[in-house]
């Protein structure tokens, strides 16, 4: 192999390898940008489930003033 061929090969395994760290470090972004959502939606999904409790008792002690009343 010439000096030549090895250059270009050499240049095609670097940019191989540049393009495999893009990659890895875009799933891996990916990836942290999915856990966060989901984190988010499953408080979102916790504080709402707590007020939908929350509304169901003041609507059932208003039931129960309104029905002794």
């Amino acid at each position: 192999m010439t000096t030549s061929e090895l250059d270009s090969r050499n240049i095609a395994i670097s940019m191989r390898k540049s393009v495999e760290n893009l990659v890895i470090s875009s799933q891996d972004a990916i990836g942290q940008s999915i856990s966060q959502a989901l984190t988010f939606s499953g408080v979102i999904t916790q504080h709402t489930n707590q007020i939908l409790q929350e509304t169901n008792v003041e609507v059932e002690e208003l039931h129960e003033h309104a029905y002794f009343a």
